[in-house]
């Protein structure tokens, strides 16, 4: 049995919007310390994408990058109270250097360079939450983004029309939650074990 494009689409907010809830819980009991850095570029540069990928025609493909984008945000707005006071300077360096990534993206009028340039952005925007989870491997919560790069997955495959600038920015989604996922319980353990 074939299951349509749309289907999918829902399954892909599902599945993102799932994995926001258990974030939020643990941000709100305090187990969670998200970095405020990391965040807003990600509600940045998700709300970017998402006028792209209806700009390109990815249909229910995007609804994923809809519902990540919300929750990043709420994400966002919870930081100010509850997420890390650990900046450092690598992640004001990170911070800027993402935002530049933002601003040509936004300068550039070829979708795949801006797609390029949004992942760029997103990976520097990425680094303070990696490098803060790499002390602190237990302020994250890894269930968040093993259910986020589901999402992606079905949201690839919910795509109307397929190209590199409606795909390869929920690629590189799926794969940067799918390793932060992985890298969060390497780390737990290895720390287990020291």
């Amino acid at each position: 049995m074939m299951i349509d494009k749309s289907s999918l689409g829902l399954l892909a907010i599902v599945f993102t919007l799932a994995g926001h809830i258990p974030y939020f819980f643990d941000i709100l009991k305090g187990r969670t310390k998200p970095h405020v850095f990391s965040w807003f570029v990600w509600t940045l540069l998700l709300s970017i994408g998402l006028a792209a990928q209806v700009t390109e025609g990815a249909g229910p493909g995007l609804w994923a990058t809809f519902g990540d984008a919300l929750a990043c945000l709420m994400t966002t707005i919870l930081c100010i109270w509850y997420g890390t006071r650990d900046i450092t300077r690598s992640d004001k360096i990170s911070l800027v250097l993402a935002l530049v990534g933002v601003l040509l993206w936004v300068l550039t009028s070829t979708p795949v360079w801006a797609v390029i340039f949004a992942v760029a952005a997103d990976a520097l925007g990425f680094f303070p939450t990696f490098r803060k989870a790499f002390k602190r491997p237990d302020q994250e919560t890894p269930l968040t983004f093993l259910l986020i790069a589901i999402g992606y997955i079905l949201a690839l495959f919910s795509i109307e029309s397929y190209s590199i600038s409606t795909t390869l920015y929920p690629v590189y989604l799926l794969l940067a939650n799918g390793t932060f996922w992985a890298y969060l319980l390497i780390r737990r353990y290895q720390l287990k074990t020291v």
